[in-house]
């Protein structure tokens, strides 16, 4: 059940004796909440058109200090041991690598049964 707005729920709401009084800075506070919001919603626009027109030139050792950075957080999200963890990729490289290699071998030698099998059927048939 709601309470019944009147100037007894103004007075136990807020710090207004009547209801009247309470509705009009209720409105008060939405305006300026909504001019406040129009207002930045403008500076965005604006903030947005500069950059979208902005050339600039980021220079090197900003872009270096950015890469090291994501370098540290790399290393930093591992075990920290980059030197290992490349060791750690190369190793696996040549796993799969060797684990191809190994399928292919395989594989020939299964086409190369194969074709003896062949081979071996027609001239049983002749």
């Amino acid at each position: 059940e709601l309470p019944e707005a009147d100037d007894e729920f103004a007075q136990d709401v807020s710090e207004f004796d009547t209801f009247a009084e309470y509705k009009e800075n209720v409105k008060k506070d939405i305006t300026s909440r909504k001019e406040a919001e129009a207002l930045r919603a403008k500076e965005d626009a604006v903030i947005d058109k500069i950059i979208e027109n902005a050339e600039m030139d980021i220079p090197d050792p900003m872009v270096d200090t950015q890469s090291r950075q994501m370098m540290d957080e790399e290393i930093s999200f591992d075990d920290g041991n980059l030197e290992e963890d490349i060791l750690d990729e190369d190793d696996s490289f040549e796993e799969d690598e060797f684990a191809t290699e190994t399928e292919e071998d395989a594989l020939d030698e299964d086409f190369a049964d194969e074709a003896d099998a062949d081979d071996s059927d027609e001239e049983t048939e002749e």
